[in-house]
């Protein structure tokens, strides 16, 4: 019974709290990123929130459904057959180009459309999300599953990478919307209190 209560606790099991923290945390960033959007009189940025929203919504899933560690593997398969990854047989070799461009992208378009603290503190997280989600994961499948370097070091600071990342996500959208929309939505809550 300990064993399987530890192993809730478990960040490399799909199946764990950790698992479900991040899930959540990414469902809120798309709920969060889809007010921004809603809120926004511009279409193009309307637009670069939605995205943003979409985005958030599909790491959630992916949080739970483990869809890039089939696609990576099925890359793997595709690309070098029977070999064992290595630093320059892995599939993160073949995504990391076209991830690093999205991110440039988003980045870019953000710099042009929001101001400058949201773009820094978004940038950020990015940086750091990519250094868990990629960096430490390519690290990681390097070593050998069953070693504690493997289980003990390098999955924790992946996910602490990608759990720092996210909640510098959460806390960026929350701090735009209560600056651009804060007294806003504050007035319209305390007409809907008044039942005017």
């Amino acid at each position: 019974m300990a064993y399987e209560l530890a192993n809730r606790f478990d960040l490399d099991d799909e199946a764990s709290v950790g698992t479900w923290f991040s899930q959540f945390l990414f469902a809120l960033l798309a709920v969060l990123a889809f007010l921004a959007g809603y809120l926004q009189r511009q279409n193009a940025l309307k637009r670069l929130w939605w995205l943003i929203g979409l985005g958030a919504l599909a790491i959630s899933v992916d949080e739970v459904a483990g869809l890039h560690e089939f696609l990576l593997q099925s890359l793997h398969n595709i690309f070098y057959r029977d070999q064992v990854p290595s630093a320059l047989n892995n599939a993160w070799l073949l995504v990391l180009p076209i991830i690093l461009g999205v991110a440039g992208w988003l980045i870019f378009r953000m710099a042009k459309l929001l101001d400058k603290r949201t773009v820094l503190l978004f940038s950020a997280a990015i940086i750091v999300f990519l250094l868990g989600a990629v960096g430490v994961d390519q690290l990681t499948s390097l070593v050998e599953r069953e070693s504690f370097l493997h289980q003990g070091i390098l999955v924790a600071i992946e996910e602490t990478f990608e759990l720092i990342a996210t909640v510098i996500f959460v806390y960026t959208v929350a701090s735009f919307i209560e600056n651009q929309h804060g007294k806003s939505l504050r007035s319209a809550i305390n007409q809907l209190k008044s039942g005017h």
